[in-house]
């Protein structure tokens, strides 16, 4: 992960890609009295012909009781969850992973990923997602530079994925609804 605990010696890029994140890192976390993060909850993940390049994704999670989880980010490949969905997982044979289950509740976050396929379209993926209360988080897998969003239920998602679509459509960005949001609570306005 790009994303690693103490974030004031990541490189200039990274740490700007880190502010815009609203979840804390490990030692935010902790100095602010807030419970760590201890545990992952797993999602297998269907390939096609070896993408994405992963079997099994790995998703930071606050236990909580009976056997669920709040995941405490974005999915950068796994279908059907997102930022702070709250999912049941049972235990694996690894201490602290937990095999995922099904979604308990969601939390009203849908999930986007976008592959940068552009060497230099960091800063202007950046720009869009800039001030759209988003939770934005950046992973490389096998050489794919992966950007998982979180965007909220206040932000205006129709506007976002268009924005969004139209770097995608010049081939500097690949986007994919991993979780999207609930259409009857869809905001519209930019």
């Amino acid at each position: 992960r790009t994303l690693v605990p103490n974030h004031r010696r990541m490189p200039n890029l990274q740490r700007s890609w880190y502010r815009t994140i609203r979840a804390k890192c490990w030692n935010c976390r902790r100095r602010e009295g807030l419970p760590a993060v201890i545990a992952k909850v797993c999602f297998r993940i269907d390939q096609d012909e070896g993408f994405p390049p992963m079997r099994v994704e790995r998703i930071d999670a606050t236990p909580l009781a009976d056997g669920r989880f709040r995941l405490e980010r974005g999915p950068c490949f796994a279908e059907g969850v997102a930022y702070h969905d709250i999912v049941e997982a049972i235990p694996t044979s690894v201490p602290g992973q937990h095999a995922f289950v099904r979604v308990v509740e969601r939390s009203g976050f849908a999930a986007v990923s976008i592959i940068l396929l552009d060497d230099d379209i960091d800063g202007r993926v950046m720009d869009v997602l800039r001030g759209k209360d988003c939770v934005v988080e950046q992973a490389t897998f096998a050489g794919y530079r992966v950007v998982a969003v979180g965007v909220s239920p206040q932000a205006a998602y129709a506007p976002l994925m268009v924005q969004l679509g139209e770097l995608a459509n010049r081939d500097l960005i690949s986007v994919m609804e991993i979780a999207p949001v609930d259409r009857d609570m869809l905001r519209e306005e930019a």
